[in-house]
């Protein structure tokens, strides 16, 4: 149970985190895979293959860049993966979560940091 739980807050964090620098929705986080990333070395890249809902036509999503601890994320549930999606279920089998899932994350970042969620 220890181990689930902070598999839950490292992913829930990363999302956050990612939310809140790119200022993007959930739906792109979502749709973020493992190959779309590219590792540097002091940064990350990730490009956005994907018609998100704010995608005009004719016009793709720039790549995000990250100066972040994205690899300590990777490295640390890579033995648990069973999708090759970014943020992964804490819940056996590992699988890719839903855009939901990553809803519920943040409001529970949000509880944690004090902020009442009633939205």
């Amino acid at each position: 149970m220890h181990e689930r739980n902070n598999i839950l807050m490292l992913g829930a964090k990363l999302s956050m985190l990612f939310l809140l620098l790119s200022g993007q929705r959930c739906q792109t986080l979502h749709l973020i895979c493992l190959d779309d990333i590219i590792f540097e070395d002091n940064s990350v890249i990730i490009p956005t293959p994907h018609l998100l809902k704010t995608s005009k036509p004719g016009r793709h999503q720039s790549p995000f860049t990250f100066h972040t601890s994205l690899k300590e994320y990777v490295n640390r549930n890579k033995g648990l993966r069973t999708t090759d999606q970014l943020i992964i279920s804490t819940i056996r089998p590992h699988g890719a979560v839903s855009k939901q899932t990553i809803g519920q994350w943040m409001k529970l970042i949000m509880l944690k940091a004090g902020i009442h969620t009633s939205f």
